[in-house]
């Protein structure tokens, strides 16, 4: 085996080792193991995604995995995993061998209420937005990218004084491009009152987390606190202080940002759960100004909620914003976040400084519709990004998109769906030329179960690029079909 397929089983010489010290300590109570292999043809007619001399292929693909999951009393293993070899017929030398992972594992440690996780994924990702937001695999506009990550909880009773879980872990990333590559450690915190605690109320979150480059070695640290104090009264109306901290410490001066508020308010209780709250709070510390604040958070049932907040931050105004609503036939979750990060491949492009905190705020809007033999899905998403501070050499990326998605089945065999795909990027970065793209997919499949354990599914898949860059525009068609077998 050579030093490259070495490489590539790293990480699921890792997950074998978790796995093999979990099923030491546990008994499971419910399992399920189901390995499959899977072979197809796809034929496409632009195989490179390119505007001119586009080139067709037929590529054959060999695949294998499986999808197990291990339950027991103390806790669970969730490990999917497939490889998949690619032979295109325009160029063998294109030839490659692609993996995915999913590792899950957590156990408790008998009644201390401490508890060891992990995770470790494996997956490709675009190489950057800016060059091809929608490439996958068969394009060759991928990279490979390896994450892991260990933690130690420590989880006490809710129904006791006081409710707290504070964790700590380790993580690392390694990049087919080494671009974004870091190791770092940090913890969290969640700190409330318990269900028995009837004189104070309190809730806070806080984060530490400090990730170092694994070129170069400089490093970044981002921490915050967010935190309630209040009274518990006979009445309905409680008063409270509240605090707000956070610090991003970068590789430049242009990367660090501290601010520090905190303000006494009321909080108006509906129910137990539900609430009204106002604050006023006075900054002393950062870019801001004395700012009122407030909160909604409604559960009128177990199958609504609803919380909004609004406070300020080093970039303004700050909003937070969950909806979830569930009845009989349809899911609705809508959320809004705004999140202050780095070192994010999902938002990257060509030379960025992929170590400078950038803001992202992202909302995302998912609806399914379950029917007898129907399914209907929305999803609808935007996404801003912008460096902490003014940075030439960070670009301001948004993007925006919507997906409709339908499976009917017409019998117990033969089933039908139909995906239609809508997103824009726009890329603005000063001293340069604006970069605005609109993708268009389709997506038409249908799959037939031959037997218990095989079936077949048919593909037709239209993808398209439109840009102000005329040589960034492009147009693919595919056709592809498989056959696969699970036990």
């Amino acid at each position: 085996m050579d030093m490259a397929m070495k490489k590539r089983y790293q990480v699921l010489n890792y997950v074998t080792a978790c796995s093999i010290i979990w099923a030491n300590v546990s008994v499971a109570e419910e399992s399920w193991f189901h390995p499959y292999v899977e072979t197809g043809l796809l034929y496409t007619d632009n195989v490179y995604q390119s505007a001119e001399d586009p080139e067709s292929s037929l590529v054959t693909s060999v695949e294998a995995g499986l999808y197990s999951k291990l339950i027991g009393k103390d806790g669970s293993v969730v490990l999917n995993y497939d490889i998949e070899q690619l032979l295109y017929s325009h160029d063998s030398d294109e030839n490659d061998t692609y993996q995915r992972l999913l590792f899950l594992t957590d156990k408790k440690l008998s009644n201390t209420g401490l508890k060891f996780d992990a995770i470790a994924t494996i997956y490709n990702i675009a190489q950057s937005n800016d060059n091809n937001a929608n490439a996958d695999i068969v394009s060759k506009n991928t990279i490979e990218s390896k994450n892991a990550e260990i933690g130690l909880s420590f989880l006490s009773n809710p129904r006791d004084e006081v409710a707290l879980n504070l964790r700590g872990y380790g993580v690392i990333t390694d990049n087919e491009d080494d671009i974004g590559n870091y190791k770092g450690y940090g913890a969290t915190l969640d700190f409330s009152n318990g269900l028995n605690h009837k004189v104070l109320f309190w809730d806070s979150n806080g984060l530490y987390d400090r990730k170092k480059n694994r070129e170069d070695d400089t490093e970044t640290t981002r921490s915050y606190f967010k935190g309630a104090l209040g009274l518990q009264t006979t009445y309905k109306l409680s008063p409270l202080v509240r605090l707000n901290y956070e610090n991003y410490e970068g590789v430049s001066y242009l990367d660090t940002e501290e601010t520090f508020s905190w303000g006494p308010g009321l909080r108006y209780f509906i129910t137990q759960a539900s609430y009204f709250e106002l604050s006023y709070n006075f900054a002393e510390k950062g870019d801001i100004s004395d700012y009122w604040g407030g909160a909604i958070n409604l559960e009128p049932s177990p199958r609504l909620l609803i919380n909004f907040s609004y406070d300020k931050r080093y970039f303004g105004d700050a909003y937070d914003f969950t909806l979830i609503h569930k009845s009989r036939k349809m899911v609705n979750t809508i959320t809004y976040i705004e999140d202050t990060n780095n070192f994010q491949r999902e938002f990257y492009s060509t030379d960025e400084d992929i170590e400078v905190f950038t803001l992202n705020r992202r909302l995302e809007w998912f609806t399914e519709l379950v029917g007898r033999r129907e399914n209907y899905g929305l999803k609808i998403f935007y996404h801003d990004q912008e460096p902490l501070k003014n940075d030439d050499t960070l670009r301001d990326e948004t993007g925006i998109g919507a997906s409709l998605l339908a499976t009917y089945a017409l019998s117990r065999r033969l089933d039908v769906s139909g995906e239609l795909s809508y997103s824009q990027y726009n890329f603005r970065r000063p001293g340069e030329s604006d970069q605005d793209d609109d993708y268009f997919d389709l997506v038409l499949s249908s799959s037939y179960r031959f037997y218990r354990n095989v079936f077949s599914t048919v593909k037709y898949e239209y993808n398209s690029r439109s840009s102000n860059i005329d040589s960034r525009d492009y147009d693919e068609n595919r056709i592809s079909i498989d056959v696969r077998m699970e036990w």
